[in-house]
């Protein structure tokens, strides 16, 4: 018998998804010349709460955009479940796709909602940058707008008051 946890499917999940990102960053430096994938595990870490699936999207948020991947690589080569898959599907924004209507498309899942303003929390925080440019203020004024928007969001809303009285009556 072994001492050693049996990890759940999205537990191992999750553990793939970790090994996937590292190796693919592993090269790749973010604006400030840290390793990319630091990113991707601040984000992650930002939507513990949420469980193994979310986290796993969380830290393969830019796989799709800046990296050679595909969704079908992660359903088909790598059984990521449906709702992992989904998930980083809505995070990756599209090519030639305007940055609101990406946000738009964010508002329509929570559990995205709640990835995306990790994202932008982290990637607002501006130790993190090289330098505050102008093109940095801008940047990040385009950040503070996409946070508000999905703070804002009526889907958002309904899953804080949904927790709320969940939390208040359980």
């Amino acid at each position: 018998m072994s001492l050693l946890p049996v990890m759940d499917t999205n537990a191992k999940h999750l553990a793939k998804a970790l090994t996937i990102t590292t190796q693919l960053f592993e090269k790749i430096p973010d604006k400030n010349g840290a390793p990319y994938a630091l990113h991707c595990i601040a984000v992650m870490m930002g939507v513990a709460d949420r469980g193994y699936e979310v986290m796993a999207a969380a830290v393969m948020h830019d796989l799709i955009e800046d990296t050679h991947m595909t969704l079908s690589w992660l359903s088909d080569d790598h059984e990521f479940s449906p709702r992992i898959v989904q998930l980083v599907e809505i995070m990756t924004k599209r090519q030639g796709e305007e940055y609101e209507d990406y946000i738009d498309r964010v508002m329509c899942d929570c559990d995205a909602i709640a990835i995306k303003l990790s994202d932008l929390r982290h990637n607002s925080d501006i130790r993190r940058l090289p330098d505050l440019s102008v093109k940095s203020g801008e940047r990040l004024v385009k950040y503070a707008a996409a946070y508000k928007k999905l703070e804002g969001s009526e889907t958002w809303k309904q899953q804080i008051r949904k927790s709320y009285c969940v939390a208040c009556f359980d």
